[in-house]
């Protein structure tokens, strides 16, 4: 199985930055993080729920994360994050 690589937008990696340094436990965003990516890179279209065409979402608490997935270029483009 070809790995993907995952990719955060500059916004979705501005504010993953902004939560990290406002975090009260910042080794909790860190461990969210780590795991999304290692979620998106095995396999993306197993990895939470479609909420529009193109469109998925996946909360590792305390992040929800927005994505898409290019098949054809094994990426995923990861667009916003928030804290759930």
């Amino acid at each position: 199985m070809t790995p993907y690589r995952v990719e955060w937008e500059t916004e979705a990696d501005d504010r993953l930055a902004e939560i990290w340094t406002n975090a009260k436990d910042r080794a909790a965003i860190t461990r969210a993080a780590h795991e999304i990516d290692r979620m998106l890179t095995r396999d993306p279209e197993n990895v939470g729920m479609a909420i529009s065409e193109g469109l998925r979402r996946v909360a590792v608490g305390p992040l929800t994360i927005f994505f898409s997935i290019d098949m054809d270029k094994y990426l995923v483009e990861v667009a916003r994050v928030r804290t759930t």
